[in-house]
């Protein structure tokens, strides 16, 4: 259930309330449920760690493939864009 839905039902019972219709708050507990956080990605390692070997990979696939876009030689190499760019910047190993 998306934030604006939950919004939606929660102005709901407060005008069930103010007309003394609920008398319960299973509802309530309900949508404040829905409301929970999902679990995210932090501590999980998305992309291998950069290596000397890999970094020198890296540069030495640009040098060949002077064409081909960062966003490429990261996807190809299954790094981020940002790893890519820091190696050819001389910021990484």
């Amino acid at each position: 259930m998306r934030t604006p839905d939950i919004q939606l039902k929660l102005k709901a019972i407060a005008s069930r309330i103010d007309a003394g219709e609920v008398t319960s708050g299973d509802e309530l507990r309900a949508l404040a449920d829905a409301l929970s956080r999902r679990k995210g990605t932090r501590g999980r390692r998305v992309s291998p760690p950069m290596t000397k070997e890999m970094a020198i990979a890296i540069r030495m696939h640009h040098l060949l493939h002077p064409e081909k876009s960062q966003a490429e030689i990261a996807r190809f190499f299954g790094v981020s864009d940002g790893r890519v760019s820091e190696v050819l910047k001389g910021k990484r190993t």
